[in-house]
């Protein structure tokens, strides 16, 4: 018995131990907790702070119809004036921690390099009607650091969130911070495509899902991110929107390039991301809405054209090369129609390919002819050239090679050559096209 009653007592004295000890630990993480969520509400003074010492990113010219969104900004003052300024507010150890400020190779304290560029764009990320920022996105990073691309954080931008939902749960990836003010002005939901080019496999897996043969884990698993987990579609801007031209850019290139080897080497399925490349006619349309300066209207066309000139990612990938030139992208199609009569299953590639020699007609051929046109004094020269540009459109889509993979695409052999109408509607584009020349050449 005196035994036992030494081990009661032995057990309670372990019990008060790990009662203490439990405590202590709670503690220690309130105490964790409650430094973070005031170091948390420290840095977003800071970003305010910033924030406050900026100006609207200016719209170009032919935008400046619309009123600039508040959330894309630049700085208006100097760097070096900022990191003095910074310094002697803020307490430079959490500036350091946060990469608003960074050590230099020489051991000095210097300005974010996402901040050390006068004018530098920024895109600020605000909760609910906050006027702070949470977030802010330059084109090279975020502040406070963060390892994440934008695209897994911007749902919880309010604003973000918030015009998704009319564009039936779609998000616009803008690679320029200048069409970014442009689609934010006309309230088309965007973000940036700020660090997606530098995503690594874990990340991917966040956004697509893990591949069914994934030994790191099981397909599909409860681990995304955020704009993946609310089933938002993702939608890269395959043109540039702010000058009008049906261009891709260098960045959603790479981009792609990324995306074909998660898809063909890793196994992640990417249709669940678009390319949003708008035909000649839709761009025209936002053009002339543009140009008289009609808000709802270039509103309602820039949303028709998201809907519907979108082409999942996972097909245009599939693409084994992208010419650069129209001769080159001449010569390839011709090559595919050609192996069509001897290989199925070409359809996709001679589609891709046909879809890209139209876009290279355009920029090299239709867009530098309206280019001209909008550069001419004279009224006459001016619409003959914008003629020329619907002329040679048409010539282009009745040429024999466009003919034929249209026939390839719809999986027949063209064996007929065109009708004595075709031939004459032809002839005369060819006659009205060299017409113009020479009144042009006068």
């Amino acid at each position: 018995m005196e035994t036992l009653g030494r081990l009661d007592v032995f057990s309670r004295g372990l019990d008060t131990l790990w009662l203490q000890g439990n405590i202590k630990g709670y503690a220690k993480r309130l105490h964790i907790l409650k430094r973070n969520v005031m170091e948390d509400s420290i840095v977003n003074s800071v970003l305010g702070w910033i924030l406050a010492r900026t100006e609207r990113l200016p719209l170009p010219p032919r935008w400046r119809f619309l009123a600039p969104d508040v959330s894309v900004v630049r700085l208006a003052c100097d760097p070096a004036d900022l990191r003095l300024a910074l310094e002697a507010e803020f307490d430079a150890a959490i500036l350091l921690r946060h990469g608003l400020l960074v050590k230099s190779e020489g051991g000095d304290v210097v300005l974010s390099p996402q901040l050390n560029n006068p004018q530098t764009p920024l895109a600020a990320s605000f909760s609910s009607d906050c006027a702070i920022p949470h977030r802010l996105v330059t084109p090279t990073g975020i502040l406070p650091v963060s390892s994440e691309p934008e695209l897994f954080q911007c749902l919880s931008d309010a604003g973000t969130k918030s015009a998704a939902s009319s564009l039936k749960r779609r998000i616009v990836v803008a690679f320029t911070f200048t069409d970014l003010a442009v689609l934010k002005a006309l309230r088309i939901p965007a973000t940036t495509a700020t660090g997606l080019a530098a995503m690594k496999g874990e990340q991917l897996r966040l956004l697509f899902g893990r591949p069914k043969d994934d030994p790191l884990g099981e397909p599909g698993g409860k681990q995304r991110a955020d704009i993946a987990r609310q089933q938002v579609r993702i939608v890269l801007a395959g043109w540039k929107v702010a000058s009008l031209r049906r261009e891709e850019t260098d960045e959603l290139q790479g981009l792609q390039t990324l995306m074909e080897r998660a898809e063909h080497v890793l196994g992640f399925d990417s249709s669940s991301v678009s390319v949003w490349r708008p035909s000649t006619k839709e761009v025209e349309a936002i053009r002339s809405a543009v140009d008289i300066q009609d808000e709802q209207l270039t509103h309602s066309f820039i949303r028709e054209s998201v809907f519907g000139s979108s082409r999942s990612a996972s097909s245009i990938t599939r693409s084994v090369s992208k010419p650069d030139t129209y001769a080159r992208a001449k010569a390839e199609l011709a090559s595919e129609v050609r192996r069509s009569e001897f290989v199925g299953d070409l359809q996709r590639t001679i589609s891709a390919k046909l879809q890209q020699l139209d876009d290279l007609f355009d920029v090299e051929v239709t867009q530098r002819l309206l280019d001209e046109a909008r550069d001419v004094r004279d009224p006459m020269r001016c619409a003959l050239l914008v003629a020329a540009a619907d002329l040679m459109s048409e010539f282009h889509a009745r040429s024999t090679l466009v003919r034929e993979a249209n026939w390839a695409i719809k999986g027949r052999r063209q064996n007929q050559q065109p009708g004595v109408d075709g031939a004459a509607k032809t002839q005369q584009l060819v006659s009205q096209i060299l017409g113009i020349y020479r009144e042009v050449s006068r």
